[in-house]
């Protein structure tokens, strides 16, 4: 029965090795087909690579044309603009013309000095000057124009090249895509045939392994009654083993949990009392006896914010009085109050302290929390502003916005362009003389001519008196410090013109300044730009700023100016100023 077992397992083994040689070949002719199909791909790859690139030129090249035309478009508005420039020039040019023509008669005449001719001269040359500069600046934008066209033609006629290369290249791609097809059929029918050999394989090896199996059996019959005496004979001596190798391992487990349980309790120091660590004062490793410091711990849940006030201040300030803490780190506030004042006042800083307590967790305490919930740390520089006293319906400005006039305190302010108001009377010459009747110029001794008032419109809109930035346009509370919004005006419409006004101020807080008298509520202050404005009445459009200067400049156009006139006086281009509230 032995000798049969094993002449089967020879002839089915045979009958494998056939079968392998089978597969071997049919995996040959699979590698011929996959290097095909992988050179094919390649080829279709690099094809669409072509088609990617040159997409994205022709992408690159439509944007140069957009480009050509806005290019070609601002050309074209910059010839309008030094056209109109030209124009502007050539009439004030005419206006001096006729100015100087006059003055000569006069000079003659004896009615005006040398001085004054030679003025009107000046400014008759600075006109002409100024027809030059834009006739100029006409034939460089006229030039900057066709520059535009001829890059533009330039780009439309790449465009039409790179088009036609695309369609070239999307062509090689279907033709690619066309051998990938045939080569991913050849595999196929070349995987099919391998497959067909390895069923084959799977076939004589499964008769090879029921061969094996049975004469396996046949071994495992003749070795299956020693096999039954051995294991029993090693089952005796495993169990004797593991008994003995178990109870080794339980009094090694309980040796090591005594140690454990000794160390753990040299090595867990718990603090009596919740807060924060905010000093080591022994260094990891070194050995410590009872009764040594080795951590200092702070209760940071509510923290002292201390300041130095300037001792003429402190008479203004009043436990409960409420204050502001703003972080230099982030900028963030916090609303608190007065809890204690040292009236006692150095003698060298003539200041004195005043303190605040500030709840300082953000959010809810947790287990596992570190310092990044809390609002301040020990030792971090803040800002503090106390409020002293309250002034209902108070008016501050920007102190970036104040200036002098005749020695005298004053700032621009921006009015709407309406003639809704009165008559009034006003000199050519030195346009802040104002009457409600006619008369002369107590300077000049010219006759004052009539003029309208610009009456401003105005609308009511809510502000803080703590945070004049908070506005809105109904009642309601600040969103900083909680107070009331109070009612104010606030001037509407489009043209506006500058106005200055005399004004009397009263403290400051180093970035805002209290305005006694000289503005009313709704007044718009111009801020920033004013340093520009020449003369009164000139118009003025609003703009945001930043610390470069504007943000944007305005599209405008020019506004009507009042009826009055400077004498020799000109006017920026565009009809405006800018200024910022």
């Amino acid at each position: 029965m032995l000798r049969e077992a094993e002449r089967m397992v020879a002839e089915k083994q045979a009958m494998s090795d056939e079968a392998l040689s089978m597969v071997q070949s049919a995996e040959s002719e699979v590698l011929g087909a996959e290097r095909s199909l992988q050179l094919a791909q390649a080829q279709k790859r690099e094809a669409e690579r072509m088609v990617t690139a040159l997409e994205s030129e022709l992408q690159t090249v439509r944007e140069q044309i957009n480009e050509a035309d806005a290019e070609l478009e601002r050309a074209r508005q910059e010839v309008d603009a030094a056209k109109q420039e030209l124009a502007m020039a050539k009439a004030d040019l005419n206006y001096w013309q006729a100015e100087i023509e006059r003055a000569k008669t006069l000079y003659e005449q004896k009615a005006i000095s040398k001085d004054e001719l030679q003025r009107e001269q000046a400014q008759f040359e600075t006109a002409q000057a100024k027809v030059k500069a834009a006739e100029a600046k006409v034939r460089q934008a006229e030039a900057m124009m066709r520059a535009a066209e001829a890059r533009k033609r330039q780009a439309q006629n790449m465009l039409r090249q790179k088009e036609a290369e695309l369609a070239a290249a999307k062509e090689r791609v279907a033709q690619m895509q066309a051998m990938v097809e045939m080569a991913q059929a050849k595999l196929a029918q070349a995987k099919a045939m391998a497959q067909a050999a390895r069923a084959k394989v799977r076939q004589s090896e499964a008769a090879l392994q029921a061969a094996q199996a049975k004469l396996a059996q046949v071994n495992a019959e003749i070795a299956k009654v020693q096999a039954m005496v051995q294991e029993a004979e090693a089952g005796i001596h495993r169990g004797e083993r593991h008994v003995l190798h178990a109870e080794a391992l339980k009094a090694q487990s309980q040796a090591a949990l005594t140690v454990a349980r000794i160390v753990r309790g040299y090595t867990e120091i718990r603090s009596l009392t919740d807060g924060y660590v905010v000093e080591r004062l022994v260094a990891p490793g070194t050995l410590v006896t009872a009764g040594t410091p080795i951590l200092r711990i702070a209760q940071l849940d509510i923290v002292r914010v201390q300041a130095f006030v300037s001792e003429k201040d402190l008479a203004g300030i009043r436990l409960g009085t409420p204050v502001t803490v703003r972080s230099l780190k982030d900028g963030k506030e916090w609303s608190a109050k007065v809890t204690a004042i040292f009236p006692s006042a150095d003698p060298t800083t003539r200041t004195g302290l005043v303190e605040a307590l500030v709840p300082n967790i953000d959010g809810t305490r947790g287990e596992g929390r570190g310092t990044g919930n809390l609002k301040l740390l020990p030792g971090q520089s803040v800002v503090i502003k106390i409020v002293k006293r309250r002034i209902p319906n108070a008016i501050t400005v920007p102190n970036e916005a104040i200036t002098q006039f005749n020695n005298q305190p004053a700032v621009w302010v921006a009015e709407p362009m309406s003639e809704t108001g009165k008559t009034e009377y006003t000199c050519p010459m030195h346009p802040e003389v104002r009457s409600d009747k006619p008369g002369r110029c107590p300077k000049c001794g010219m006759d004052l001519v009539p003029t309208k008032r610009h009456t401003p419109t105005a609308k009511t809109e809510y502000t803080c008196p703590m945070h004049p930035e908070v506005r809105s346009d109904k009642p309601g509370k600040c969103p900083k410090c909680g107070m009331n919004l109070v009612p104010t005006k606030r001037q509407v419409g489009e043209a506006k013109v500058a106005r200055l006004r005399i004004v009397k101020l009263g403290e400051t807080d180093g970035q805002r300044t209290l305005v006694l008298s000289g503005l009313k509520i709704g007044d718009e202050v111009i801020v920033r730009g004013w340093q520009s404005i020449v003369r009164e009445g000139v118009p003025v459009v609003a703009v945001e700023w930043n610390e470069l200067g504007p943000a944007r400049l305005p599209s405008i156009t020019p506004s009507p100016m009042p009826p009055t006139h400077q004498h020799g006086s000109t006017q920026r281009q565009g009809g405006g100023h800018l200024h910022g509230h």
